[in-house]
């Protein structure tokens, strides 16, 4: 996976920089001249650490590496010394700072920042910072330096295990109290800083456990135990596990807050009028709010849930919490069941979803389009890409937002644009890119400044990185200050799409979080929403700093809760999951369950990979593996994407278009036809993974998705020397020719059907992008000229669209390339039409239940002219190398040419078929009468001429 699955952590932590905090403009007296910044570790190893500094008021600002440049002479603490002056960070108030390593590894889990508007008499601000402690300490007179516990947590229900600034630490240094109890310790053990101490009996979670720890320097120290260790067990599930409703649960009258927060000692509601701070102006000249217009305690209900119910209308106020874990107070964090938000997500909002509907909503609408899941035909789309480029003809300030999205009537020198041109090319189901609110990725704030545009890193995102997952993303809204407008326009969004018969597919990123300390989930229950190492970092199986722990029972229900939320209140059709292999078997069957009791023809289907290992068993997790666990659930065809055009992770491989028809390419592209199944004419030998779907719809079968190169530049990458354009269009057909008359689901990349293209951007001699060849192929943050659609190319290349939709037209319309099931695939299709022949794979398909009980399929790769016999009989063509649809481009027989990349499609009517019956003295040995016999190759003139091959299937009686 790439995008920003396989974006480095260096530029998932770039972004996470700019956008974290407010916008405020603080003015020193004195501004600062110099910053000193001191970092003291107790074990005294300071190799690969370094700094990592941005500007965060007035303006966010890009991060940068600063390395130390020396080392404090009082406490042996290394030192960096910056002039501010020319620095990155010069005119700030406020710089956030982390210390981290190469690898970004942090040494405190959340960001830190250092106010700038009280140098000392001489323009310094000295600060130190601890190892694992989250305060930043103004002056040496500040500064504790004392030894501690860095970390503290249950391992199970009697054994504790910490790390301690200190290494030699004994029995008699240790109090362990469950309340105000002693419990008794029955051994203790220290490795370096790492102790563990086991207690006699095991905890009763129903009480509070810390532990005291006499140092030797000072006074003794007391530290809640955490429960990392434990968050797994059947203990703690019986005593927290929640399966009521969270959030805010509005009516007319009051609105009731409820929070999952087991280990907190104290919860407090904030409320506020406005989304958006005090130095900030909304789009109505309304400036912001800093202090709550009210707060309110909530009350320990029992299961880990706080709650407190608030008299009143609230709909359209904000809301935030805070929320007090041992003797750290987090405030205004987010709810994380929050179904809306205000200005870059910072304050989640109480909502009235029936005053946001648009005239005629209804809910549980949804086009009936489709009786099963092999009907689906899903088309992937991002929101700004269909309307940024000035062709689009929309309206103006609809460009880049929902409203822009569903407008309906663009036009451009006479082909049809944006909304229209989906309904036009035919398609069941609009696979949108994430538009849950990514935060931190846009800033909402600066999406009218046309400074904010043309770079990477700016209005334009992929949308990944999730802040809030039941939130719609702002930056497509009109207003992004109003929580209520992105409600308003993205039901308008989904009302359109299904008043013209197609469905909406959300991309899902439940797989990990934008922040990994400083995520609302982690400061909400520390530990327990995330994979954790042997050493207590941030598993990374998701390539972006984290990943979240499905099998644990809260998050489950959390994503269980959040899908159920989108469907019943979005009328959302389907869920593509990213990384879906990060997700255990269980979470995923739950799922399943949840949403095809609402309407079994949902579709479900993900990622069947991770993106760089993970603590979850294989066996645990949702991928190819264990499809025989998920029923209702497909996955990427990897397979037979990288059999059509060649891998994506080498930009000059190719696949079978290109020329190449080794066995493993032959079978890679036959699996994808045959839906993934088991058929005994496929090589399970020639396969990285056999046959591994247990039923078709198992399969999305794809050549280009967002990720990696598009179609047009992956063929302009790969194809050899003196290919013609004419010869890339001609790929660029069959490549989805082979897709859309497969079994399983197809899958569409948005603009594939006009040879879309996406060129780096180069400013001052710098990419903009991930680039290769003068193509971008990891465009996530690129700006839109690479991503937008430019609709000249469908004026251009209005032959490669007719292609595509005449494609779609005959597979909505002719059922023998959707089977339902494996059976009816392993008993209708046949390839021994042409055993053997290199660069040609042709199959027929019988099916005397369908309106063309014989179909004919046939694909030759660049390498050759090649020929099929046609026994003597009429065919209808209906797809060639020029036209495809539903309509008789000729009626052939005898010898058929197939031209360099060209897919054929013919069929014969069931009435009227006739088949020659060949006599028994003429049948190869092992072959029975009452069979068909197709020549591939060579002269029709003897069937015992040199090179000509035989090939029989029975016919159906």
């Amino acid at each position: 996976m790439k995008r920003v699955f396989k974006l480095s952590v260096i530029s998932f932590m770039f972004l996470m920089t700019l956008f974290l905090s407010i916008n405020t403009t603080i003015k020193a007296e004195t501004p600062a001249e110099t910053l000193i910044i001191n970092y003291h570790r107790f074990d005294g190893n300071y190799t690969g650490w370094s700094v990592w500094l941005w500007s965060n008021r007035p303006t966010p600002g890009d991060g940068q590496n600063v390395n130390f440049t020396g080392y404090n002479d009082d406490t042996g603490s290394r030192q960096l010394v910056l002039d501010l002056e020319g620095s990155h960070v010069e005119g700030s108030t406020r710089v956030g700072v982390i210390i981290r390593t190469g690898s970004w590894a942090k040494d405190v889990a959340i960001d830190l920042f250092i106010d700038l508007t009280n140098p000392d008499e001489n323009g310094v601000v000295e600060v130190f910072l601890v190892s694992q402690d989250p305060t930043v300490y103004y002056g040496i007179e500040e500064l504790d330096l004392t030894h501690r516990f860095m970390q503290v947590d249950f391992l199970d229900t009697n054994t504790i295990r910490f790390q301690s600034s200190k290494s030699d630490l004994t029995i008699d240094d240790i109090t362990v109290f469950a309340d105000e109890t002693v419990l008794e310790i029955d051994n203790f053990s220290m490795s370096g800083f790492n102790g563990t101490v086991e207690l006699a009996q095991n905890i009763d979670l129903a009480k509070t456990h810390r532990i005291e720890v006499d140092f030797g320097d000072g006074p003794a120290k007391s530290y809640s135990i955490g429960l990392r260790g434990v968050y797994e067990s059947e203990a703690f599930n019986e005593q927290f596990a929640y399966d009521g409703e969270l959030g805010a649960i509005y009516t007319s009258t009051s609105t009731t807050f409820k929070l999952w927060a087991p280990i907190s000692s104290a919860v407090s509601l904030n409320l506020y009028n406005y989304g958006h701070h005090g130095d900030d102006v909304d789009y109505n000249d309304v400036t912001g709010e800093d202090t709550p217009y009210a707060t309110h305690d909530l009350e320990y209900v029992g299961q880990g849930v706080w709650q407190v119910t608030v008299d009143g209308d609230l709909h359209g106020k904000y809301y935030t919490y805070n929320v007090t874990n041992g003797s750290i107070t987090h405030e205004d964090v987010v709810d994380p069941y929050t179904r809306s938000a205000g200005i870059n997500g910072e304050r989640g909002m109480v909502v009235d979803f029936s005053r946001l509907n648009p005239e005629g909503w209804v809910y549980g609408e949804r086009p009936q389009n489709i009786s099963h899941f092999n009907q689906s035909i899903i088309y992937e789309a991002h929101i700004r890409d269909y309307t940024s480029h000035e062709s689009w003809n929309g309206t103006e300030e609809w460009r880049g937002k929902y409203l822009g999205f569903a407008e309906l009537g663009t036009r451009y020198q006479g082909v049809k644009t944006g909304f229209d041109h989906f309904v036009d090319l035919g398609i069941t189901h609009v696979q949108l890119l994430p538009v849950h609110d990514i935060g931190m990725a846009i800033d909402e704030r600066r999406i009218n400044d046309p400074n904010y545009s043309g770079r990477q890193d700016t209005i334009f995102n992929w949308g990944y990185m999730t802040l809030h997952f039941n939130t719609l993303e702002g930056s497509y809204a009109t207003d992004p200050y109003n929580g209520e407008t992105r409600i308003e326009e993205f039901k308008t969004l989904v009302q359109t799409f299904h008043e013209n018969g197609i469905r909406v597919v959300l991309d899902v990123v439940y797989n990990h979080t934008a922040t990994s300390g400083d995520s609302n989930f982690e400061k909400i229950v520390p530990g327990y929403y995330f994979r954790f190492n042997e050493d207590g970092s941030f598993s990374n199986g998701s390539g972006t700093g984290n990943e979240t722990k499905s099998e644990n029972h809260m998050f489950r229900k959390f994503m269980v809760d959040s899908l159920v939320f989108w469907t019943e209140e979005y009328n959302i059709s389907g869920y593509r999951f990213d990384l879906m292999k990060l997700h255990d078997v269980t979470t995923m069957q739950m799922i399943q369950e949840a949403l095809h009791e609402i309407d079994p023809t949902i579709l479900i289907y993900g990622e069947p990979w991770d993106a760089g290992g993970s603590n979850l068993p294989a066996s645990e997790a949702a991928y190819n593996s264990n499809l025989d666990r998920l029923p209702g659930i497909g996955v990427f065809n990897d397979d037979t994407r990288d059999g059509i055009k060649g891998s994506v992770f080498n930009a000059t491989d190719r696949g079978f278009v290109q020329g190449i028809q080794t066995t493993q390419v032959m079978n890679r592209v036959m699996l994808g036809i045959v839906g993934g199944v088991y058929h005994n004419h496929v090589s399970q030998a020639s396969l990285p993974k056999g046959s591994w779907a247990q039923q078709p719809y198992q399969a999305i079968n794809y050549v280009t998705a967002h990720d990696n190169n598009t179609l047009h530049d992956k063929l302009m990458l790969s194809a050899n020397t003196g290919t013609s354009f004419n010869q890339i269009k001609d790929m660029q057909k069959q490549a989805n020719a082979i897709i859309l008359t497969s079994q399983g689901v197809p899958f569409l990349h948005g603009g594939v059907e006009m040879m879309r293209t996406k060129p780096c951007v180069t400013i001052g001699g710098e990419a903009q992008g991930e680039c290769t060849g003068g193509y971008d192929h990891n465009s996530y943050r690129s700006p839109d000229a690479t991503n937008q659609i430019d609709w000249n190319w469908k004026v251009e290349h209005n032959d490669v669209f007719n292609y595509y939709k005449g494609l779609i037209a005959i597979r909505r319309n002719i059922n023998v390339f959707s089977y339902e099931t494996a059976e009816e695939v392993r008993n209708n299709i046949d390839f021994l039409i042409t055993p053997n022949q290199p660069g040609l794979i042709s199959y027929l398909i019988t099916d005397e239940d369908s309106a063309w009980e014989y179909t004919l399929v046939a694909h030759n790769n660049s390498t050759a002219i090649r020929y099929i016999d046609l026994l003597g009989l009429e065919w209808n063509m209906v797809v060639n190398k020029d036209q495809a649809g539903l309509e008789t481009i000729e009626v052939v027989s005898g010898n058929l040419e197939l031209r360099p990349n060209e897919s054929v499609v013919l069929y014969r009517l069931a009435d009227g078929a006739v088949w020659p019956i060949i006599p028994d003295e003429d049948v190869p040995s092992g072959l029975s009468t009452g069979a068909i016999i197709l020549i591939s190759v060579g002269s029709v003139v003897g069937l015992a001429a040199a090179g000509t091959t035989f090939f029989l299937l029975k016919k159906r009686g």
